[in-house]
């Protein structure tokens, strides 16, 4: 099987049972292209378990005559048809965010406008049998935050996910929904309309290959994306033991910040939010407290009202960048600086500053070197 793309190679991967996301990432690791590992002879399939080096073995025998290489192809022909697009870690609109997070999916399937991936984000969840004034508030701060600028992400589940969704939809804002299950299908049904809505106005996101129908087991792996993607995730309403607090668990682990709204203490639904408060969330009584938290409103390059000069424009014509990405370059120096330095000179949060760099890393215009930043150009 020499004549793989690294597409092909991925889709194959991940046709082979056990190999997950963690399983994935290792043989990535190991290999300097996705192909690689279907050239791998026994001695560098060592490291494998034995389940999984015979089945990588038993394909490599019978080649494209495999099952699960017609499955691949069939997957390839739904793909094209159904204009689903791959991105691939070493695609430059894989989100930087998502890729700095442990465990990042090493293959993602979307429809939509995938350069919204990489704006800033903030994740919205809560209880699937969420009040009616969860709900309320859900739709009407992802309503406000949606305006602000910032792209409302959530998981499309009933209750406070469709609520969050709505409310950026009813604003003409873009929304994401990340989900649990294959692009080929849908779960809840109910949220029919409400997919073909966003991926007509923002993004659909899946890791799961075409065919997945959506599992208990999923969820968890589906609310990881949905805080990488995220500058901060936003908890409205949930029991202690919820999805809500698996996604503020990974929040906390991929450094987001995270906001929870208080409740009634003799609500159950409304525990997990004053535990999260009391482990040092952000505690929010409107949705302007969240952007006062990511420092949205301080006239920097964040703002939504930032006017830039004729001088900021002219440069960043120049250099063949936006205003904003300019306005940052004239901040990192021609030697190296420290992300805290660049943090405390920018007054950007850590996640959106770091996505921003990478971004004109891609452009080539800074460069990291062990950690510090320094500009080229």
């Amino acid at each position: 099987m020499h004549d793989l793309s690294d597409i092909e190679a991925l889709l194959l991967l991940q046709r082979v049972p056990g190999i997950g996301p963690k399983r994935l990432r290792q043989l990535m690791g190991f290999f300097d292209e996705s192909a690689a590992i279907w050239r791998a002879d026994v001695q560098q399939l060592a490291f494998l378990p034995t389940a999984i080096r015979e089945e990588i073995k038993a394909i490599q025998h019978k080649g494209r005559a495999h099952a699960y290489w017609q499955q691949v192809c069939f997957d390839l022909e739904a793909i094209d048809k159904n204009n689903i697009q791959l991105l691939t870690l070493d695609d430059d609109l894989y989100p930087g965010l998502l890729k700095e997070t442990d465990n990042a999916p090493a293959l993602l399937y979307i429809k939509g406008d995938t350069r919204l991936l990489s704006q800033a984000q903030i994740a919205v969840v809560g209880s699937r049998k969420a009040s009616t004034q969860s709900l309320r508030l859900s739709y009407q701060w992802a309503q406000h935050l949606a305006n602000k600028g910032l792209v409302i992400t959530s998981g499309l589940a009933i209750g406070v996910d469709g609520a969050a969704h709505q409310g950026a939809i009813d604003a003409g804002k873009p929304t994401i929904a990340v989900l649990a299950h294959g692009m080929d299908s849908l779960y809840p049904a109910r949220h029919k309309k409400m997919a073909e809505a966003i991926a007509a106005c923002g993004v659909l996101v899946s890791e799961f290959p075409l065919g997945t129908q959506a599992k208990r087991e999923h969820f968890p792996r589906r609310n990881r994306i949905i805080t990488g993607l995220s500058l901060a995730l936003l908890v409205t309403e949930a029991a202690i033991k919820s999805g809500s607090m698996i996604s503020a668990q990974y929040a906390i682990e991929q450094n987001r910040d995270v906001f929870a709204i208080p409740g009634n203490i003799n609500n159950p639904q409304a525990a997990g939010c004053h535990y999260l408060i009391q482990q040092g969330a952000y505690l929010a009584t409107s949705a302007d407290d969240i952007l006062q938290g990511l420092n949205w409103h301080t006239g920097d390059i964040n703002a939504e009202n930032y006017q830039p000069s004729l001088f900021d424009e002219a440069q960043a014509s120049a250099n063949n960048l936006n205003v904003q990405q300019q306005k940052l370059v004239d901040k990192i120096p021609f030697e190296p600086i420290h992300m805290d330095e660049l943090i405390k000179n920018t007054a950007i949060p850590a996640a959106l500053l770091a996505g921003q760099l990478l971004e004109l890393e891609i452009l080539n215009v800074v460069e990291c070197i062990g950690g510090n930043y320094q500009r080229i150009q």
